[in-house]
């Protein structure tokens, strides 16, 4: 064999070459992932003390406290911002902005009014000021009664093409007399009724509720003195619903005296139909009662009545109680059971006192610790004072 026949055999074709460049990848980039999966490891577990868990639960305890503190302190300046309105007859349509002030109308609502205008808009009944951004609900029941728009601001071309008035949407410019336990929905528009107070009237009678007198309408939510004083001399109470009253108080209290007539009732296990025989509730109060008790799991005390009982009033607490008394027979509540829905359904139980109460007693499996964490808790000692009797850690 000569030397130009080796030099052929020993020579690489165009694919050999490409073939030796492919292996020299392959090689270089196995070596890198090795390199990756030799440096891979699994992270260690993390093992937390009981230190770790008392400092994180404090971290979360100060965290919820720290947003109750700013919704209360939230809830407080909303409730000190005081609006005073005096109201004048006036016309939406017309009316000057130092006139809005005038009335008590705060600076930025009464902007915005009059750019409303400017641009062209137009008030077409007294319930269209309610559209206003920034419109209280407060100022816009306290305007309504004494907002009146002129037939003459109607535009030329409303002028022109009249629809017949609609009754549900034109107020009604001389009043009727009504009866609030019949009156429908419809007749409540007619009389201008505002659309809140329509519908608590027409919910409170649903509810089993029945105005026996006048003044029972004015403790209608919704209802301002200036809608009262217009609709009073037109309220016409029927007789039977007085005739029913009379008779039941002659039935059950003909002879009351200051002494109780009645035997004191269980109020933890009393079904409506008794509570209705104490002067003083009804059926719709009757029905708050019970679903306030099965809310909370029975009473303790019979002060818990005084804790914001939908129409149940002081002065209603004080007529009742005498003729009431409760046992031990209310459900506790086993922390170390229970969970954060089960605790925020309950009544007592805010947000934050759900939140802290189980992120709490999560981990922890010693006995003894109820007390020491009301007496450590940054919340509100008196609301964790109120639901102590119902809480308990049993083994």
């Amino acid at each position: 064999m000569d030397v130009n026949e080796l030099r052929r055999w020993l020579e690489e074709t165009p694919s050999e070459r490409r073939g030796g460049f492919v292996l020299v990848l392959t090689i270089f980039g196995i070596g890198i992932l090795f390199n990756i999966l030799a440096d891979f490891r699994s992270p260690e577990e993390v093992k937390l003390s009981k230190e770790h868990f008392t400092k994180i639960e404090s971290l979360l305890i100060a965290h919820e406290a720290k947003k109750e503190r700013y919704a209360r302190d939230r809830d407080k300046r909303s409730k000190d911002i005081k609006i005073e309105i005096t109201p004048s007859q006036y016309d939406p349509n017309t009316v000057s902005y130092d006139g809005l002030i005038a009335m008590g109308i705060p600076k930025r609502t009464a902007t915005i009014w009059i750019n409303f205008r400017d641009k062209g808009g137009r008030f077409r009944k007294p319930a269209d000021i309610q559209s206003i951004y920034t419109m209280d609900e407060n100022i816009y029941q306290a305007l309504l009664p004494f907002t009146t728009i002129a037939e003459s601001e109607r535009t030329p071309q409303e002028n022109k093409k009249r629809y017949p008035p609609n009754p549900r949407t034109t107020p009604q410019k001389t009043l009727f007399s009504f009866d609030p336990n019949t009156i429908s929905k419809d007749s409540l528009d007619l009389l201008n009724i505002p659309a809140r107070l329509a519908s608590s009237i027409i919910g409170y009678r649903k509810a089993g509720g029945i105005f026996r007198t006048v003044e029972k309408l004015k403790s209608s939510p919704g209802m301002t003195d200036s809608i009262y004083e217009a609709v009073y001399p037109y309220v016409t109470i029927d007789s039977s619903y007085q005739l029913k009253k009379k008779e039941w108080e002659s039935e059950v209290f003909a002879q009351e005296k200051p002494m109780n007539i009645l035997t004191p009732l269980n109020l933890n296990t009393a079904d409506s139909s008794e509570l209705i025989k104490i002067k003083g509730i009804g059926a719709f109060r009757a029905k708050i009662l019970i679903e306030r008790r099965e809310n909370i799991g029975g009473f303790y005390e019979l002060d818990q009545l005084f804790d914001g009982l939908y129409s149940i009033d002081s002065a209603v607490v004080e007529q009742i109680r005498r003729y009431l008394y409760v046992d031990d027979s209310y459900r506790r509540i086993d922390l170390r059971a229970t969970d954060y829905k089960t605790l925020r359904n309950n009544y007592y139980f805010s947000k934050n006192m759900a939140t802290t109460a189980i992120n709490y007693f999560k981990h922890r499996d010693q006995e003894g610790h109820l007390d020491d964490f009301i007496k450590n808790s940054p919340l509100s000692r008196a609301k964790w004072k109120k639901v102590r009797p119902y809480l308990t850690l049993e083994d």
